[in-house]
């Protein structure tokens, strides 16, 4: 699963204890996430090496294929919403370790 990343510590996220990794894609993207089961996503932070290319239409396009739900948290930036919107992502809320998430999610079964 999850093929097109490629894994690596995260030194904030290890002292935190959040199970996040800093990830790299074959897509252009990279940023913070974790794998939750063997079925979901979790996104916590993404950048896109060259915005404005269609590196993160590709990212979440390998990412739906592969998972049964992407999340992405804590989504501040209202460009980001509306592209999450427009592939099929709505809003969601979680919790972690007592702290409230807000977020957005796509879920293949829905």
């Amino acid at each position: 699963m999850m093929d097109h990343l490629r894994w690596a510590p995260d030194e904030a996220s290890q002292m935190l204890g959040t199970g996040y990794l800093r990830f790299y894609s074959e897509a252009g993207v990279h940023g913070l996430a974790k794998i939750v089961g063997l079925t979901e996503l979790h996104v916590l932070a993404v950048s896109s090496v060259t915005p404005g290319t269609g590196q993160f239409r590709r990212f979440l396009a390998l990412c739906k294929a592969d998972c049964q739900a992407v999340y992405v948290w804590e989504v501040w930036n209202e460009e980001l919403a509306k592209t999450l919107g427009r592939h099929g992502f709505v809003a969601c809320d979680g919790e972690h370790k007592g702290e409230k998430l807000t977020g957005m999610v796509w879920n293949r079964t829905k």
